[in-house]
């Protein structure tokens, strides 16, 4: 998992809904085990989890913690995700 929208200053953050969403909420799980962060329910909407589990791991990594997912949020985070994929393989 790696393509970020290319849209200039695009992010996704409380209520936002469809695929990006649940891509974010499958890699935020599969990497659960490796950091301590929230449940998130795969559900396609940002909601609270989300922005908890968000936060979480953008402070764990040093990223501005503001609960919505930028590029350099996405791209550490696909980084970490495809690290643990490669890792449990």
């Amino acid at each position: 998992i790696y393509p970020f929208p290319s849209t200039p200053d695009y992010s996704l953050g409380l209520g936002d809904i469809g695929e990006a969403v649940s891509i974010l909420q499958l890699m935020l799980g599969g990497i659960s085990m490796y950091y301590d962060l929230p449940h998130v329910p795969m559900s396609g909407r940002y909601g609270k989890e989300t922005v908890e589990a968000v936060k979480e791991f953008q402070m764990i990594t040093g990223l501005p913690e503001t609960g919505r997912v930028d590029k350099a949020t996405w791209e550490r985070l696909a980084g970490e995700y495809n690290r643990s994929v490669n890792d449990s393989q």
